[in-house]
C-alpha cells in the first residue's frame, strides 16, 4: 500500500522561501494527494508565487485569508474539507 499524506502550510510574506518550499515538496519521492497552502495576508508576492504553482498543480489548493491571530487560523484549517483524511496535527 503506497502512502497517502496531505499538506497544509501556513505562509505570510515568504516570497523569499516559499518557490524553494514549493519545488522541494513536488522533488519528493512520495507525492503528496493534496497541499493546501495558506496564504495569511501576505503584502508581498507571497500569493502569487503560490497561485502560480497552483494553476499548474492539480493538488495544490491557494486559500487567502485575512491576518488573524493563530486560534483563528487554525479554526479555518480545519474547516478545509479533506476528502477523508481525519487527521490533522498542528506543526508551529
Amino acid at each position: 500500500m503506497k502512502t497517502k499524506y496531505v499538506l497544509i502550510t501556513p505562509a505570510h510574506n515568504e516570497e523569499q522561501l516559499i518557490e524553494g518550499l514549493i519545488k522541494s515538496v513536488l522533488a519528493q519521492t512520495i507525492p503528496t494527494q493534496k497541499w493546501i497552502i495558506v496564504d495569511d495576508a501576505s503584502t508581498d508576492t507571497t500569493g502569487e508565487i503560490i497561485k502560480r504553482y497552483a494553476g499548474q498543480y492539480d493538488f495544490i489548493t491557494y486559500l487567502r485569508l485575512p491576518r488573524e491571530d493563530e486560534t483563528t487560523y487554525y479554526d479555518h484549517r480545519t474547516k478545509v474539507v479533506l476528502n477523508g483524511y481525519q487527521a490533522i496535527k498542528k506543526l508551529r
